[in-house]
């Protein structure tokens, strides 16, 4: 069903899977997170998933998870500083 979904969005925005981040916590997650370019499971998620993805949060879904990624993507663009120093 997700990966149904997927080949939709792909085809309605022109998108290429491996441009995509994809979080996931559960075996249900794992076709998509295989396809595509950045695979992160929740500090929380099944064995198997975190096994799969390239990175996993410190923290569990809905307890931080979300800014854990947030903030990789911003250091990864070399922005989480200056974000932080609009808060500091």
């Amino acid at each position: 069903m997700i990966i149904s979904k997927c080949s939709i969005l792909h085809f309605q925005v022109d998108w290429v899977y491996t441009q995509v981040g994809y979080v996931g916590d559960d075996l249900v997650d794992l076709p998509v997170m295989r396809q595509v370019g950045l695979s992160i499971a929740v500090a929380d998620a099944h064995e198997r998933v975190k096994q799969q993805a390239d990175w996993t949060t410190q923290h569990n879904g809905a307890h931080g998870a979300v800014r854990d990624v947030c903030e990789l993507l911003m250091e990864a663009q070399g922005t989480l500083e200056e974000q932080f120093a609009v808060y500091l």
